[in-house]
């Protein structure tokens, strides 16, 4: 059995330029964007959480987002951490990391999936039932599909509708007339009117 060198008396930068040269060929790739990675980290300051995926780049996160409400750090040295990253610290190389995603004051910008049905309803002019959720100014809110609808006054019978409260809580046909995907939720137009015709 050969004996190992021992590590002892060498400073971390010594380690860690040891590490880099032994495991560079043995590395992966450095993950995109969007990613869920898990590492082991290695170490803690009250700045950032340095942490081991495995890749060419090392991987920071703030030690903000691993603290409990209380302030109190939730993970030490050598444990596994699950995130997502981020991007690339255009400084220092290193990937940066999220635990809570979407977490940057941009709550609004949650993007809507348009359901394959909706879609396919809209592009095929196919009926869709749609329940009259409640009522704004000019027209009905219908839900479709699990998303909110807008259906105008004018299009929500054959005639002129007088009361538009006994429509709530109805179910009805309608055809999808406008299918706008922006950066929250989609603009759905109906009408049932459309259909009556």
């Amino acid at each position: 059995m050969t004996e190992q060198t021992d590590d002892q008396g060498k400073t971390f930068g010594e380690i860690l330029a040891d590490f880099e040269t032994t495991d560079a060929g043995t590395r992966r790739p450095d993950p995109a964007p969007g990613e869920k990675v898990m590492g082991k980290i290695l170490s803690i300051t009250d700045e950032s959480v340095f942490v081991d995926l495995g890749t060419k780049s090392e991987a920071v996160i703030a030690t903000s987002e691993v603290k409990d409400k209380e302030g109190k750090v939730t993970v030490s040295v050598g444990e596994t951490l699950e995130a997502t990253v981020a991007g690339v610290d255009p400084a220092s190389g290193a990937i940066l990391l999220r635990k809570k995603v979407g977490s940057g004051g941009r709550k609004s910008e949650k993007v809507h999936e348009i359901p394959a049905e909706l879609r396919q309803a809209y592009e095929l002019k196919l009926p869709v039932e749609g329940l009259v959720t409640g009522f704004n100014k000019g027209g009905a809110e219908v839900k479709v599909f699990g998303l909110r609808a807008f259906c105008p006054v004018s299009q929500l019978d054959l005639g002129f509708v007088k009361e538009a409260l006994p429509y709530v809580g109805n179910k009805y046909t309608f055809r999808i007339i406008r299918l706008e995907e922006g950066k929250g939720r989609p603009n759905v137009v109906v009408s049932r009117k459309a259909l009556l015709e």
